[in-house]
């Protein structure tokens, strides 16, 4: 028999909302639910209406959008084989990074993931709960419909959002880190002294180094092959599927020592096989490059010289791409390599929503602090009117 979870005052829902994954769960728990967003059911009138549009494919390296336009002047038809998978692709899942919000659709399908995983995994009633939110740079109004959906449709007593990179260096240990965040739609650097981020200027973010970008230079790649039964899968209605195992499951990245010439083929399916190198060199040339080790370097050349070793010494490297195998030992020793003052060093990190998980037991013990970063229904129905959000009175809650 399962036991009904129940609220005590130190418990909160801590909920993580990610480009691809959702994790809820309760703070007192070991470890989140985690969800993947559901399919949208993109129907190909979707994916036409869209064809020609690279400028608003973010996705894209610079050369990759070139090469496209090169390919629609010299060979249409593989051009529309490439960007057809793509935009498959794209608009595949729920997506919760676009700027101008939620779609009502999307917004309905998290309302109804959020109730599955409320009312059947955990079995608890919100009404008895406040909620922690780890706050990915989500916009100001994605902020306001995530705001609407946990206090009006699931009345949670109050909702807090917590900046994700400052509960990622909680979750391994420290105040200070160098947070490099290796995301779906972006890369994105953070440095952390403190648990205050000491940024001179907006944090670093790269949208051409991306989970995305992989998964479209694998796709082009494999694509490329023109191998009948890689086709088949590509233009399956499990292709996106199909790259995401060929990542997670068969892609590493080489130790510098180990890097060597290799012409061999692996197997990935029965009577499917690929180029062994096509394993590691996509993920290498995409991630090991000169842009992002610079970012770095500049990003902590402008730090105050006097909190530039506390954050180098703990760098930590968070997202999907950084859990492949042999990624993280790479990028340390690249990194340590270029840097001639300082030792580069990493600790294990336990992830964000396990640092804000830590970081509710302390907002139970300031309760009076904790009172000032609330936000409640009320502060909802204060910037809201019938016609929509009042932008111009968003409290410091909403602002991104």
């Amino acid at each position: 028999m399962v036991k009904k979870t129940t609220a005590t005052s130190e418990t909160y829902v801590v909920i993580s909302i990610g480009s691809r994954f959702l994790r809820v769960g309760l703070s007192n728990g070991t470890e989140p639910i985690i969800h993947h967003y559901p399919t949208r059911g993109t129907s190909d009138n979707v994916i036409e209406s869209h064809m020609f549009d690279l400028n608003n494919n973010v996705g894209l390296t610079i050369s990759q959008k070139r090469q496209l336009q090169s390919n629609l002047i010299i060979n249409e038809n593989k051009y529309k084989k490439f960007h057809k998978l793509n935009q498959k692709q794209n608009y595949k899942y729920v997506c919760v990074d676009s700027f101008g919000g939620l779609s009502i659709s999307d917004e309905n399908t998290i309302h109804q993931l959020l109730f599955d995983i409320f009312s059947v995994e955990l079995m608890i009633n919100p009404k008895r709960y406040k909620v922690l939110v780890v706050d990915n740079r989500l916009s100001a109004v994605h902020k306001l419909q995530i705001s609407k959906i946990l206090l009006e449709k699931f009345q949670f007593k109050s909702l807090v959002f917590v900046p994700e990179p400052q509960m990622s260096v909680i979750s391994s240990g420290q105040r200070n880190g160098l947070v490099i965040d290796f995301g779906w739609n972006s890369v994105k650097v953070h440095p952390i002294y403190d648990f205050r981020s000491v940024m001179k200027s907006e944090s670093w973010e790269d949208k051409l180094i991306s989970g995305r970008s992989l998964h479209l230079k694998m796709t082009e790649y494999l694509s490329g092959l023109n191998d009948p039964q890689i086709d088949q899968l590509l233009q399956g209605p499990d292709s996106f599927e199909f790259i995401e195992n060929l990542i997670m499951k068969y892609c590493y990245v080489r130790r510098k020592e180990t890097i060597s010439d290799d012409s061999s083929q692996f197997e990935i399916m029965e009577g499917v096989s690929i180029p062994n190198s096509f394993r590691y060199e996509i993920i290498e040339s995409l991630y090991i490059n000169e842009i992002l080790f610079d970012a770095v370097s500049q990003i902590i050349n402008n730090l105050d010289i006097h909190i530039r070793r506390e954050v180098i010494e703990n760098l930590i490297l968070v997202g999907g791409i950084s859990n492949i195998p042999g990624f993280k030992l790479r990028m340390i020793e690249e990194f340590d390599t270029k840097s001639n003052e300082y030792k580069v060093a990493s600790n294990s990190c336990l992830g964000s929503w396990t640092g804000a998980s830590i970081y509710s037991n302390l907002l139970q013990q300031q309760q009076q602090q904790t009172t000032k970063l609330e936000i409640t229904k009320h502060d909802l129905n204060s910037i809201t009117s019938s016609t929509g959000f009042k932008l111009f009175s968003f409290s410091n809650h909403f602002k991104s």
